[in-house]
């Protein structure tokens, strides 16, 4: 008799018969689609009659099988031996109880069949709308699916002595599986264990980083997660993001905390290393030797930071089993922290001094130990430590110890009073690590050094040689810091006060320059105002210089500002420098709006130059009314005998009362016995008797021109 195993509900046999029924062969179809030859029949070994309504099929169903009255045909010997297909036990086993054998005798329905299906069941039709009798007590919600825990890769198979082999082997295997996408993924995945065994954490990022998760396993997916978090927290760098290891549902998972206290301790984040760190270290025990070379020492520095002494002595303990590492600077420079830690500065100094043979990282964090140590016990001198810093620490390069090391030399410097030295300390710090902490936090602490030692220079209070030595090592180092062109200007200022207009003129000139060239990259914020000043500065300097010539074009930028202050200051420079050229006209087209007694002089003499006499007496009455203090005899004398040239009268009168003791030397007495006169009696005059009074009165003027021409007012 036949041993058939049904389906353990009558829905799902229903189910799964109705998409069979309802299969229908492609329009394009050359030959109907025949069912699987045997499988129904072995799933339904009675007819199924349609029930009412699904609650009455669930009730059947319930109640056992019911006896049918056997119809025509039976089943053929070789539907008794036949098996399902090895698919179709997969997926229909799972979950399935092992029901009662039934013995039957299975017959095919009386409906007309075609002739190689005699053997199979008929279809009943399904009422869907019976299914809204169904009520909720019949509805059995399925259980939540529970949480997978991540697997624990087997990293310990790849060993440094097979590095080789393993390497080849894999790269061997992604090269022969490249036509299968998913054994592709795969080997890729093994290739990406294989680095993080090794800790190649840029290799493997390349590996990995481009997997496409959602196309693996279950399985397979999480096992990429563990090494992508895995290279994730090895590197150390940026804020990455973590599948597994930022998500609590996966702390009872061993990797957890063994990846997280490494993802903060490669960051140097002690504090948050703390839970993870106990952990950590049970499962490093069973990690590869590489691992145990980069993190153990990690784990005991965590555990000394977060003052965990128990865990730190067990982790110490560990070292004895690898004596190799107990021989390198990571381990004497932890055993230094610990004592540090404790009080204990002379085992602390020894230990370090002991690392700081090597040649790592840990051998330099014990030369700035040993620096640190010796300044706060006392037991090392500044210049001691000046001289140790500049001939063990300032030689390692590219990260926080190097910065840590010029800071360092900063403090110890400015302890010496040597803010030369300190300073280009600082600025090493601000050109490698422009963006770093330590470069924003000291800006300001720079300017203030650098201004106090350029008012030092202006002052006097440093010598002109030591100031010139000092800017020249720093102006290469700070010209585009911020504040460093008012400490330029100084300097430039220095130089001006002392005679050497010429290097004052260059120092101007380079102090515009740079201004504009860091203004056109952006690299400082520069007001346009302090460019024009520049400017000014340069031109007034390369006048004081009898530089005339050159000063002209250095004034075009000023005289075109939008600053009144600043244009009246360029026309005056201009004016000057036009005076001393001999350019008359080209002064004289040059009208200020707010024009200075030395402004008004020159206009004079251009005036007087070319025999304008009118233009001498406007200029100097101009100087009279706006400048009244500042008038000199020379200034009386000169408009006197322009008014006089001008026939102007009145002016002259009003000199010669303005200006009572005018006559008061030789020189003038000679004017006023030419020129003292009213306005009524110098009409008759005749001309050869006029010409020789004001021959004689300029005469006067050029003798007391050279003895007077300093005496003001």
């Amino acid at each position: 008799m036949l041993n058939i195993k049904p389906y353990p509900t009558a829905a799902a046999i229903l189910l799964l018969t109705t998409a069979l029924a309802n299969a229908t062969p492609p329009a394009d179809s050359p030959r109907p689609v025949l069912r699987p030859e045997g499988l129904f029949t072995m799933l339904t070994p009675k007819p199924i009659h349609r029930p009412d309504n699904l609650q009455a099929l669930l009730t059947a169903e319930s109640s056992g099988p019911q006896p049918e009255a056997p119809q025509s045909g039976t089943l053929s010997a070789d539907s008794e031996n036949a098996e399902l297909p090895p698919s179709s036990q997969s997926h229909l086993s799972e979950g399935v109880e092992e029901p009662a054998p039934v013995d039957a005798e299975v017959t095919s329905s009386s409906e007309p069949q075609d002739a190689s299906h005699a053997g199979d069941a008929p279809v009943p039709p399904v009422d869907v709308d019976a299914a809204d009798g169904l009520s909720s007590e019949d509805v059995v919600e399925p259980e939540p699916e529970k949480l997978q825990m991540p697997p624990d890769l087997a990293l310990t198979r790849y060993s440094a002595e097979n590095y080789t082999e393993d390497r080849a082997r894999l790269l061997g295997d992604l090269t022969a599986k490249s036509g299968n996408i998913f054994e592709t993924l795969s080997a890729r995945l093994r290739l990406g264990e294989f680095q993080l065994a090794h800790l190649l954490v840029p290799e493997g990022h390349s590996v990995v980083a481009d997997i496409e998760r959602d196309a693996l396993p279950r399985d397979t997916a999480l096992e990429l997660d563990v090494v992508r978090d895995g290279l994730k927290a090895a590197s150390g760098e940026g804020e990455p993001e973590y599948r597994l290891l930022d998500d609590a549902r996966y702390a009872e998972w061993a990797g957890y905390s063994y990846w997280n206290a490494i993802r903060h301790l490669t960051r140097s984040e002690f504090e948050a290393s703390e839970p993870f760190l106990a952990g950590a270290f049970t499962y490093l025990d069973n990690q590869p030797a590489s691992h145990k070379e980069a993190f153990l020492k990690l784990i005991l520095e965590g555990a000394i930071e977060t003052g965990q002494w128990t865990l730190a002595k067990e982790v110490g303990e560990y070292f004895d089993d690898y004596p190799k590492l107990k021989e390198t600077a990571a381990y004497n420079f932890l055993i230094g922290l610990a004592a540090e830690k404790i009080g204990r500065d002379l085992d602390a100094f020894d230990a370090y001094r002991l690392a700081s043979n090597g040649a790592d990282i840990y051998a330099q964090r014990a030369r700035l130990g040993i620096v640190q140590i010796g300044l706060r016990t006392g037991a090392m001198p500044l210049e001691d430590a000046e001289t140790f810093l500049m001939d063990n620490a300032l030689g390692w390069k590219g990260d926080d110890l190097e910065v840590q090391a010029l800071l360092d030399l900063f403090n110890v410097s400015m302890e010496l009073h040597k803010p030369v030295e300190a300073l280009l300390a600082l600025a090493k710090v601000f050109r490698a690590f422009p963006e770093s902490e330590a470069a924003k936090e000291n800006a300001v602490t720079a300017r203030d050094v650098f201004m106090e030692l350029y008012e030092k220079g202006l002052s006097g209070e440093v010598s002109l040689g030591e100031f010139a030595a000092s800017h020249i090592k720093l102006v290469e180092a700070y010209r585009y810091a911020p504040g460093f062109h008012t400490a330029h200007s100084m300097y430039a200022e220095t130089l001006m006060d002392s005679g050497a207009t010429s290097l004052a003129a260059v120092e101007y000139g380079e102090i515009a320059d740079y201004l504009e060239l860091a203004d056109e990259l952006e690299v400082l914020a520069v007001e346009p105002a302090d460019i024009l000043k520049a400017k000014l500065h340069q031109a007034e300097a390369l006048i004081a210089g009898a530089q005339y010539a050159a000063a002209l074009p250095v004034l075009q930028q000023p005289l075109a500002s939008d600053d009144l202050d600043i244009v009246n200051k360029a026309q005056a420079l201009q004016i000057e420098a036009f005076n001393n050229t001999g350019e008359d006209d080209a002064l004289l087209r040059v009208e200020p709006k707010e024009p200075t007694a030395k402004i008004l002089r020159m206009r004079a003499d251009a005036y007087a130059t070319k025999a304008d006499w009118p233009g001498v007496r406007d200029a100097l009455n101009k100087l009279r009314s706006e400048f009244s203090d500042e008038v000199t005899k020379r200034d009386a004398a000169q408009l006197l005998l322009a008014a006089h040239r001008a026939g102007d009268p009145e002016t002259i009168q009003s000199v010669l009362e303005a200006y009572p003791d005018i006559f008061e030397t030789e020189a003038f007495k000679s004017i006023a016995s030419g020129l003292h006169y009213t306005a009524a009696p110098l009409e008759p005059l005749k001309l050869e008797n006029a010409q020789s009074r004001i021959a004689r009165a300029e005469g006067a003027i050029r003798d007391v021109d050279e003895t007077l021409n300093s005496t003001s007012h």
